[in-house]
């Protein structure tokens, strides 16, 4: 039996969903094997645990306004200290694409959706 567009598209749709829901918990999972899960005297920028991955998501501003970021080498050299956080940022990566897979899917349904409606106006 061969799916129809619309029918893959919901398919997509709830593959994702479900796939960004799984990499939000292990992301959670993961920041709980970060070396500093315990230390309560640091918070991140949003008030939450300061970890590895927090730190290299960090910008600085110096006294020009000029910001400046971790390159990707000095990122891996300080993700490298921790196995959670690496995990982790892994798990972001992988959860922003599901995102990007999520919203295409939710883009077809609505058009989909939109010439259905347009066929009833007509």
């Amino acid at each position: 039996m061969s799916a129809s567009k619309f029918e893959k598209a919901c398919a997509d749709y709830a593959e994702a969903r479900l796939a960004v829901k799984k990499a939000t918990l292990r992301i959670g999972a993961y920041f709980d094997e970060c070396t500093r899960a315990n230390d309560d005297s640091r918070v991140n920028r949003k008030g939450g645990q300061y970890s590895h991955v927090s730190q290299v998501l960090e910008w600085e501003v110096d006294d020009y306004g000029n910001e400046s970021t971790y390159t990707a080498a000095e990122r891996a050299e300080v993700l490298a200290e921790c196995p959670g956080c690496q995990k982790a940022w892994q798990a972001i990566q992988d959860r922003r694409e599901w995102r990007k897979k999520f919203g295409i899917a939710k883009r077809r349904i609505t058009l989909f959706g939109n010439q259905i409606l347009a066929a009833r106006d007509d």
